[in-house]
């Protein structure tokens, strides 16, 4: 009885082990999928910018976001939410004549992707307010691009934040900062060539350093004037020509809030369309001890700057809406925006910051 129960374990044992061998070969294929489609749409997108032509086959396959005079358009999905309501060509080809075309990468830069096919890339136009559009859904409508940031997915969000940005650089890049003259865009938008000198500009983005100041088990925040009422935030500004990342942070801190930073950790980053294309640096700095009571203030750049605990910023976080009765007066901005991760992630991980 006892060899016939192990030889049954031993049988159950061999079966559970090729499942999991099943499985993991399963993972692994899907990985090798993933990668293999990654890379070739990498390199589709690459030969559209080299090539300056993009044939039939491919735009029949593409999909279209719409933005109506720099104002995504922007669709109300039935089960609560909004999305991107995305284009087929045969849909806008009458539109698409004389608008700039820009070609959208984002939604090609993960390896993990799966919502398109390694030969469906995306574009983005912006329709002019002289233009109309017509048979959209009574659940579509343009919005302004910042809050659409806060309303979308974060996949629509980088689609849509990437094609703002290129079309607002060329609709202000129409000459040449070289020699004056009209310049031409390529064909998917990712240059500008001047017609006389020949040089090429390439579309820029501005460096920002954004800061969450830390004091031991306490952070700083921060609130600017223009800020919504009792919103509080991270340091932030943009980086100088010549500095550093580590360079800006100190720089930041000091003429701010008059604290001198000791360490600095990055952490991420975002994209950010306002005013003009930037990269945000989402960093941390911890400053010198027992300083934190020197804090003085820019005053024509800070309207308030507060020291909280991570237990204080684990309460505003859990009822992280604007001021409102019975909700705490101070709230922080919203997880579209990288002032919230880093805030966050402090919270919630006593080793995020940078002394650890």
């Amino acid at each position: 009885m006892i060899p016939l129960m192990k030889s049954l374990g031993l049988g159950l044992c061999h079966r559970r082990q090729s499942v999991f061998k099943v499985r993991i070969n399963k993972q692994m294929c899907t990985l090798v999928q993933y990668q293999s489609s990654y890379i070739q749409k990498i390199r589709l997108i690459q030969s559209l910018k080299d090539n300056n032509n993009v044939p039939n086959e491919i735009l029949q396959k593409a999909r279209f976001a719409l933005f109506f005079n720099f104002k995504p358009l922007v669709a109300e999905k039935q089960g609560g939410g909004y999305c991107i309501p995305w284009k087929r060509f045969n849909d806008i080809s009458k539109l698409l004549r004389g608008l700039q075309l820009v070609l959208l990468t984002t939604d090609s830069c993960t390896a993990n992707n799966t919502v398109n096919t390694p030969d469906e890339v995306s574009f983005a136009i912006n329709i002019p307010s002289d233009k109309t559009l017509e048979n959209e859904e009574l659940t579509v409508f343009a919005t302004e691009m910042r809050k659409a940031m806060f309303i979308m997915s974060q996949r629509d969000t980088d689609a849509l934040v990437q094609g703002y940005g290129l079309l607002k650089w060329h609709s202000v890049n129409s000459c040449c900062p070289n020699c004056g003259t009209k310049t031409n865009s390529d064909v998917v938008g990712s240059k500008r060539k001047c017609e006389a000198c020949t040089q090429v500009n390439y579309p820029k983005m501005a460096p920002i350093v954004i800061t969450l100041v830390t004091d031991e088990d306490r952070c700083l925040v921060i609130r600017q004037p223009t800020f919504p009422r009792g919103m509080f935030s991270a340091l932030a500004g943009f980086c100088e020509i010549g500095e550093t990342l580590e360079m800006s942070t100190r720089r930041e801190v000091a003429e701010e809030v008059g604290l001198i930073v000791q360490h600095i950790q990055y952490h991420q980053s975002q994209h950010w369309p306002f005013p003009n294309s930037g990269l945000m640096l989402g960093c941390y700095a911890t400053i010198k001890p027992d300083t934190a009571h020197k804090i003085s203030l820019d005053e024509n750049e800070l309207e308030d700057a507060k020291w909280l605990s991570r237990d204080e910023v684990k309460y505003i976080l859990q009822s992280n809406t604007r001021s409102e009765p019975g909700k705490p007066s101070i709230w922080f901005p919203p997880s579209s925006a990288i002032a919230h991760h880093l805030i966050k992630n402090w919270a919630f991980d006593s080793k995020a910051d940078a002394s650890s």
